[in-house]
């Protein structure tokens, strides 16, 4: 079972997409559990998938009514192995595990120091939950070095606990023959604040090289919170260009384009069709990818190198001064590298006996498992107990307003009316959600679960 957050636009995303297609292709039955979105039909389309629509908890909650739902699902379809692919779906995914002593795959994505301590963050769950929940993993999987060695000294694990598997390419999705016409550029990014440089980064080159290249036309694929800044951006360099938006089909429009920035996945997907891959960088602009450079930037996972910031007139007028047979050279290298180097075929983590695979969840007292998920639950209790506080400091402020109206002036009184029937509303409203979560099996499990906690 393959567990992701949202099946949305991103590179995780993608490198999802690619993981279950060649699991289908060697034979396997897999099943997706994950919140609908861009990437559901593709998942339709490919043979022995079945998704699953279900929304994970947020990070910072704890929903033992999704943990249920989950439990269902692995004992329903007799799920031999699971793959937790976010951090959204470890709080569900994880407990569930654990309670069906199922093995489950734990996966890094993120490897640069910083944007790695963000996705170690799981919410509220403090750094024990986190630790239990790598320690009971069967594997580890990081994108590159970096993260691994990160995680292995914040969580105190053994080597042969991980394994590093880059993010790879199909080469059977990603292929083209089509010539490459330099004019034609192609901006692909998430328009978030930690994709913010780089987008900027590659509108700045843009318009470097149009100033030598006037025929140069600008094709941008992509949206997000930040997107109104981008558009800013766009007019104070007076770019012209088509905002084609978020968009499932970058196979096709990449065809249609010499010259692709933007960082980490998508620069290998442009080096498999054979395109000019130019990294934008997270913060520092890095340049165009040759075969001189392409395992150093490899190692980042195709995003920044250090002390790697480059001009953008000087690579704009590297970029146009390049010839048919230099253009020829530098993408058939590139392909030639990431072809060895980064083929699904050869990375992908496949356990030959699902039957035999090391399970720690066996090897720990549950006692232990479950004293850890119980103080995860003493959290949701603080919670709701604040809640409940909520609502009766509320209600003591609708009676101190009806105690004391009749010494305000009409004026005054109509103002403090109105604000009556808002606290009386909200208070209704407060009552009414205590009432569901006092008759909800929500409630009844954890009541269920704490009394357990004092037995242990």
């Amino acid at each position: 079972m393959i567990c992701h957050a949202k099946l949305g636009a991103g590179g995780i995303e993608t490198a999802c997409i690619t993981q279950i297609r060649e699991f289908s292709r060697r034979g396997y039955k897999i099943y997706v559990l994950a919140e609908s979105g861009f990437y559901a039909k593709k998942l339709n389309q490919i043979p022995g998938v079945t998704f699953i629509d279900f929304k994970y908890e947020s990070r910072e909650s704890y929903n033992l009514e999704k943990i249920e739902f989950v439990k269902n699902i692995i004992e329903k379809y007799n799920i031999k192995l699971v793959y937790i692919h976010q951090v959204d779906c470890v709080s569900s995914v994880f407990s569930a595990c654990v309670l069906t002593n199922t093995p489950y795959v734990a996966y890094v994505h993120h490897g640069i120091t910083g944007v790695y301590d963000e996705e170690l963050q799981i919410g509220n769950m403090g750094l024990e939950f986190q630790t239990l929940y790598y320690r009971l993993a069967s594997k580890i999987i990081t994108i590159q070095e970096t993260s691994k060695k990160e995680n292995m000294k914040r969580f105190k694990l053994e080597e042969d606990k991980y394994k590093v598997i880059p993010n790879c390419i199909d080469f059977q999705e990603f292929k083209s023959n089509s010539p490459i016409n330099i004019n034609k550029v192609l901006l692909i990014s998430r328009f978030e604040k930690d994709k913010k440089n780089g987008v900027i980064n590659g509108l700045r080159w843009f318009a470097e090289y149009k100033k030598i290249n006037p025929e140069a036309k600008l094709t941008i694929v992509g949206d997000g919170s930040q997107r109104q800044k981008v558009e800013e951006q766009i007019k104070e360099l007076k770019i012209e260009c088509d905002m084609l938006g978020a968009r499932n089909d970058i196979r096709d429009i990449m065809e249609q384009n010499g010259i692709v920035l933007g960082i980490a996945r998508c620069v290998q997907e442009a080096i498999a069709m054979k395109r000019i891959a130019i990294i934008t960088g997270n913060d520092d602009f890095q340049g165009i990818i040759t075969n001189d450079n392409i395992e150093r930037f490899s190692c980042t996972n195709f995003q920044d190198i250090e002390n790697g910031k480059k001009d953008y007139a000087e690579v704009a007028k590297q970029v146009n001064l390049l010839k048919n047979k230099e253009i020829e050279k530098i993408v058939d290298k590139n392909y030639e590298w990431l072809y060895v180097n980064r083929n699904i075929k050869d990375n992908i983590y496949e356990v030959e006996d699902i039957e035999k695979i090391n399970n720690p969840i066996n090897e720990l007292d549950r006692n232990e498992i479950m004293k850890v998920l119980i103080s995860e639950l003493q959290y949701m209790h603080t919670w709701m107990q604040k809640e409940i506080d909520r609502g009766w400091e509320a209600r003591q402020k609708t009676e101190d307003y009806y105690i004391g109206r009749e010494n305000w002036n009409d004026k005054i009184l109509k103002e403090k009316e109105q604000e009556l029937e808002q606290y009386i509303e909200k208070y209704n409203e407060t009552l009414k959600e205590l009432e569901e979560i006092k008759n909800s099996k929500f409630w009844k499990m954890f009541k269920k679960l704490f009394k357990f906690r004092k037995n242990i």
